[in-house]
């Protein structure tokens, strides 16, 4: 098998792993996540949401509506067909992959193909603390915390006049 593909069946199996302990009707529960005694709330609860949408607005990037659209859908929506069709309509065809652990020397990364299987483990179904964004130039870069031990980071780029998608990335202790 080759390290690209190598590297997405890892990233794609460490994502579903990750749902599948953490998917049991959390769709509507807002879980806390408590790291050395400190609460981590949702980012989607509208309050989180608020400031994560105020901290998008406050920069100057093209067409915010549509980036905090796609940002929201990716963070807080269900894996709905239509949710995963909108995000995989907004990613590249082929899109960058970065896993890395704990102790690991580098990041394995790669590159695949973007389909619905690869937008289902990369949508955090409203499964996300402490989110963050990055903005340069025409690209957000989004941080979140889907548990205690992963951060995850999702890259748009605005290309064409429009946000894509263009790579996903996971650290886990």
């Amino acid at each position: 098998m080759k390290t690209a593909e190598l590297l997405a069946s890892s990233f794609l199996f460490i994502i579903s792993l990750s749902f599948s302990l953490n998917a049991r009707g959390q769709e509507k529960e807002e879980i806390s996540v408590s790291v050395q005694g400190h609460e981590d709330s949702n980012s989607c609860s509208p309050a989180e949401k608020m400031n994560l949408q105020h901290s998008l607005y406050k920069e100057k990037v093209p067409n915010k509506s549509e980036a905090w659209r796609l940002l929201e859908i990716l963070l807080c929506a269900p894996s709905t067909n239509a949710n995963v069709s909108e995000i995989l309509k907004s990613t590249k065809s082929k899109i960058k992959v970065e896993a890395e652990g704990t102790g690991d020397p580098r990041p394995d990364t790669g590159t695949v193909t973007a389909t619905t299987q690869f937008i289902q483990t990369v949508l955090a179904q409203g499964r996300a603390r402490s989110a963050s964004i990055v903005v340069l130039h025409n690209t957000i870069k989004l941080h979140y915390f889907p548990n205690e031990a992963c951060v995850e980071e999702r890259v748009f780029e605005f290309s064409r006049g429009k946000w894509k998608l263009v790579e996903a990335g996971q650290a886990c202790d």
